[in-house]
């Protein structure tokens, strides 16, 4: 049965596995993975391997949890009981299993489908990572999707494709992507999956370590809280308003410090962005992420350890990042800061 034939039946039989609105989005899936593929210029086999794992990815995603929790207990699979701890994720552990006791002679193709399925929604691991990181993003980013996240790393995506290689592109938003889950999940209480936060720790490691390569493996250099105070000190010389600066080590897993400071206009904004990279540049310290440069009301720039928020005066009181972190610890900075 050639490729074309496997597709059809697959999408013959998604009315009876896939919730009727959900079959929309499962071909957005494929639709935005194909797309992310021919940039990546892959070849008519691994292109065919991705149709697969976008067409099955969501295959038993209508199931209740105690369904989840049957079949993997009918047919005898062990499982890690962070499973169950976020029922959410469910789905991508049997989507595997049960795509290949429906389709044998398609996952049979290439292990890579199945664990593309298998690692769409925590984040990729093993093997053929850059395909799972393919899969994850189209989950994320596909048209139909219309969540201002989605519509956000969508664009922030495909704006990275213009000025870096494809393979870049797709490791800075899934990262992104990534970043956006766990905040998501520990602003509402939920439990966040250990595979996702590795998955983080990893992509992080895998991003700091080219910038390392990059800049003779100088990135870094400073510790966490060095590094934040010297941002600080930056600040405060070009004139950056209302600086804070929190610790956030034992809040979250994306950083250990955010600042935050203000601009009175958009190209103060900018001002101060450039600053800060120029000067920690000299150090040849490099952000791992930066993104807002182009409208300049918020701005950030991401050093791993330490995240800088730059807003203007309005954006920053709508957001108000201060109040959603209120539990971090504010670290003094009055013997850093220069008087008026």
């Amino acid at each position: 049965m050639v490729y074309s034939e496997k597709r059809d039946r697959i999408i013959a039989d998604l009315p009876a596995y896939v919730d009727e609105r959900r079959i929309p989005h499962v071909l957005g899936v494929e639709k935005e993975a194909l797309k992310i593929a021919s940039l990546l210029g892959l070849d008519c086999d691994r292109t065919a391997y991705l149709s697969f794992a976008a067409l099955l990815h969501d295959i038993t995603k209508k199931w209740s949890k105690d369904e989840h929790l049957d079949y993997l207990k009918k047919h005898g699979i062990e499982y890690d009981g962070e499973y169950a701890l976020s029922p959410k994720t469910l789905h991508e552990l049997t989507g595997g299993y049960y795509a290949d006791e429906l389709y044998p002679e398609v996952t049979a193709l290439s292990p890579m489908i199945t664990d593309c399925i298998s690692n769409h929604t925590t984040g990729s691991h093993g093997d053929d990572q850059l395909y799972q990181r393919i899969i994850f993003l189209a989950d994320f980013i596909e048209e139909t999707r219309t969540f201002p996240e989605c519509t956000e790393l969508r664009e922030y995506f495909y704006s990275l494709t213009k000025k870096e290689k494809a393979e870049d592109a797709i490791l800075h938003t899934y990262l992104k992507a990534l970043e956006t889950t766990v905040s998501e999940l520990e602003e509402s209480g939920q439990h966040i999956h250990k595979k996702t936060l590795s998955a983080l720790c990893a992509v992080k490691s895998e991003i700091k370590g080219n910038k390392e390569m990059e800049n003779n493996e100088q990135n870094e250099i400073l510790k966490a809280e060095a590094l934040a105070k010297k941002i600080v000190t930056i600040l405060d010389a070009h004139k950056a308003g209302n600086i804070k600066l929190l610790k956030v080590t034992e809040k979250t897993v994306i950083a250990d410090y955010f600042v935050i400071c203000s601009g009175s206009t958009n190209t103060q904004v900018r001002g101060i962005c450039d600053e800060v990279e120029y000067k920690l540049g000299l150090e040849n310290i490099s952000p791992v992420r930066e993104e807002g440069l182009d409208t300049c009301s918020w701005c950030v720039q991401d050093y791993s350890s330490v995240i800088l928020h730059v807003f203007n005066t309005e954006t920053r009181k709508y957001y108000n990042l201060e109040r959603l972190w209120a539990e971090a610890e504010e670290v003094d900075i009055s013997s850093i800061l220069t008087e008026d």
